[in-house]
């Protein structure tokens, strides 16, 4: 899964840090540093425990969702949730979902 969202760009280091201190739950990416916003991506194993994550994330920041959808294969290749052995944010991901 993806989410595409809005956040106030003070907040966005804060947001990664929060997030890759969850190793394994998911990558963000920014997209846009100047206007905040950001993907989420997820695979669907973890969704629901991302989600919750997520709306406690939403209790001390802003966000707004902008859009939510399911990866394709391609995506889920991309973002692989090894020990280690390749960590997500040095894969390729598809520059038409950056």
């Amino acid at each position: 899964m993806t989410l595409q969202c809005l956040v106030n760009p003070h907040d966005i280091g804060y947001i990664c840090c929060i997030v890759e201190s969850y190793e394994g739950l998911a990558v963000v990416s920014t997209i846009d540093e100047r206007k905040g916003l950001l993907h989420f991506y997820c695979t669907i194993d973890l969704r629901d425990e991302f989600m919750e994550f997520f709306e406690q994330l939403k209790k001390e920041i802003h966000i707004t969702i902008l859009s939510e959808r399911k990866m394709n294969a391609e995506e889920m290749n991309a973002i692989e949730y090894s020990s280690g052995k390749n960590h997500p944010r040095k894969r390729n991901i598809p520059a038409d979902y950056r």
